[in-house]
């Protein structure tokens, strides 16, 4: 289990109860503990006879507790894992308790019925991909309908002019409602971006309006395509336009491209619209130089998935779903946790290196809205206009504007004005720091 108290932190229910964690996670306050090499356990004395058990499945990252706390992970969970932290993982091996044991064991049975594969009959696959057949024909028809008047709106707000989109707030609402009755969700976002921009800044928000404009109404005109193009091609804009594929249908293609390699986890971002929180998790193959995408969700039904944290190392195989440039993935198998680096990326030498490798994913994928990248001897600039990164060669790149301030002090701090090799998001022109390496260690920035 490789995790920080930065980590544990940051998935912790509230500030409290990581509080109350962090005071119970001195090893006197336990009446014991231990681990195997698929869980970490402790007994702690409570307010009753019985002590509260802890349990922790350190594989699939899932906790447990006989407290009564509804809160997940409870302050008995986070006192543990602050415990393993505090000692450096250095806790005792033990056989297992039966309450380890037989929870352990009940969670891996689950998993194995979860990935087992039903035994149809011909019959019954004839009609259950006849029943396919006949939805995704009702579901295309539906999304038709809605681009079709999603493609009157911007013909319209083109004859008309854009300096009238500052008053097209009610319609815009209402049209970004009609993509979500026409199962068309990536629509929906495209549109309501209309209504975030920032009407304030009138030369920023006509750039950007005329930018997403032209991409939405290639993208229309591509899906209108849609009987013409490639298989590869048709799934790359179903996924665009809204269609969700299937995380356990992936798992179980065995034709889904799928990739073996130490992957580093150099970055995590969360995003919150419309009561849906959404993590991002950026992977970097270290053999392969292959970037990765692992997407979370939580809601007020069901929390993150905390198996992957910044500055995680492993070996491990990700599937990786079909598109024209393959970004997202899911960890179909992670075998263990490396604890150092071996291997380090392939570094960009210059920051013109990135427009030209930008240029390349655009030609491929007009659509794709961002991109890793490993810079190598690169500056921080502090600067009051605006904050810069400055390879060797007098290059530069914008930083972003909303990049955490934290962010950038945590850069300073570790490496001052000398020169780092780091990873960032590049998205609109700009750069979002992530992490940089430092002694053959990735550090979180």
């Amino acid at each position: 289990m490789n995790i920080t108290e930065e980590y544990i932190q940051s998935i912790a229910p509230t500030t409290t109860a990581f509080g109350a964690g962090k005071k119970l996670s001195i090893p006197a306050k336990w009446l014991s503990y231990g681990k195997s090499e698929r869980g970490l356990w402790g007994e702690l004395k409570g307010s009753g006879k019985k002590p509260y058990r802890t349990q922790i499945d350190t594989v699939d990252f899932a906790y447990k507790c006989s407290c009564p706390s509804r809160q997940f992970p409870c302050k008995h969970g986070i006192a543990l894992m602050l415990l393993y932290v505090g000692l450096d993982g250095k806790v005792e091996e033990k056989d297992e308790p039966e309450w380890v044991k037989e929870w352990l064991d009940k969670r891996t049975v689950k998993k194995e019925k979860v990935t087992e594969k039903e035994e149809l009959t011909e019959e019954d696959i004839t009609k259950k991909n006849n029943n396919k057949l006949k939805t995704e024909a009702k579901r295309f028809a539906e999304v038709q309908s809605g681009v079709e008047e999603l493609e009157l709106w911007l013909k319209d707000m083109v004859r008309i002019g854009f300096l009238e989109l500052p008053n097209q707030r009610k319609k815009i609402d209402a049209l970004s409602k009609r993509m979500i009755d026409a199962k068309a969700n990536r629509l929906s976002n495209w549109v309501r971006s209309y209504a975030e921009l920032n009407f304030n800044n009138e030369q920023v928000w006509r750039e950007e309006a005329m930018r997403t404009t032209a991409k939405l109404f290639l993208l229309i005109k591509t899906f209108n395509n849609y009987n013409q193009l490639s298989p590869l091609w048709q799934q790359t804009i179903k996924t665009l336009v809204g269609w969700n594929q299937s995380t356990k249908e992936l798992i179980n293609d065995p034709e889904a491209e799928s990739l073996e390699d130490h992957w580093l986890v150099v970055g995590q971002e969360t995003t919150e619209r419309d009561g849906i929180t959404t993590q991002k998790s950026w992977l970097l193959g270290l053999q392969t130089n292959r970037n990765a995408l692992i997407l979370s969700f939580k809601t007020n039904y069901s929390n993150f998935d905390h198996s992957l944290s910044t500055g995680m190392l492993f070996e491990g195989t990700l599937k990786f779903f079909p598109s024209i440039t393959p970004l997202r993935a899911v960890v179909s198998k992670q075998n263990f946790n490396l604890k150092e680096l071996k291997v380090l990326p392939d570094f960009m030498d210059n920051m013109n290196e990135i427009y030209q490798l930008r240029a390349e994913t655009l030609k491929k994928n007009p659509w794709e809205l961002e991109q890793l990248v490993c810079l190598k001897s690169v500056q921080l600039v502090l600067q009051e206009k605006g904050n810069l990164i400055c390879d060797t060669f007098q290059n530069y790149i914008p930083i972003e504007d909303d990049c955490p301030e934290d962010v950038l002090l945590n850069w300073y701090a570790l490496e001052g004005s000398s020169p780092a090799h780091i990873v960032g998001l590049f998205r609109n022109g700009k750069l979002l720091p992530l992490g940089l390496f430092n002694q053959q260690k990735y550090l979180k920035l």
